[in-house]
């Protein structure tokens, strides 16, 4: 009786986000050769309207913060409203790039569905829409929200009494 060894490869966990994130790269592909790339049917038909504007969302204590890339924005023309539970991004999006007797073969998610959109977020917390901040660089919108006082986490130090 001889033992062989054969090598069988590496070992890699196995995360069902990559299976779903190729599933939804091939629904892309399908849409977009249905309706055509680059057109606001594809953008709407395969979520690119909403990822375009997809913040880093960060909360502490005191605020949320949103990172937003928007490149194709321009500020001047940036609505934003903000309410005790909710933000709205309100604008138009210009194409980053025109080339005049081109065609586009493939786009990216920053130049996706130029024109007009309506973006808003509901807000797991109240916020103090009187004290939003935003400031533009680079880019890139940075929105803080503060919480109002009322919707801070207090800890306070409970005596304990002997019986």
């Amino acid at each position: 009786m001889s033992i062989q060894s054969r090598n069988v490869g590496t070992v890699a966990r196995w995360s069902p986000w990559s299976d779903l994130d190729r599933v939804q790269s091939q629904i892309d592909e399908a849409f977009g050769r249905l309706v055509g790339a680059g057109s606001p049917a594809h953008a709407t038909l395969t979520g690119r309207l909403d990822a375009e504007l997809s913040p880093d969302v960060y909360e502490t204590e005191a605020e949320f913060v949103f990172a937003i890339p928007a490149p194709g924005l321009d500020a001047e023309t940036l609505s934003i409203e903000a309410l005790r539970d909710s933000i709205t991004l309100k604008g138009e999006r210009k194409p980053l790039v025109t080339v005049e007797g081109g065609k586009l073969i493939r786009q990216s998610i920053w130049s996706a569905a130029p024109g007009a959109f309506h973006w808003q977020f509901n807000l797991p917390a109240d916020i103090d829409p009187d004290r939003v901040s935003a400031t533009w660089k680079n880019g890139v919108l940075v929105l803080h929200l503060p919480k109002p006082e009322s919707a801070r986490s207090k800890s306070v130090k409970v005596a304990i009494e002997s019986a």
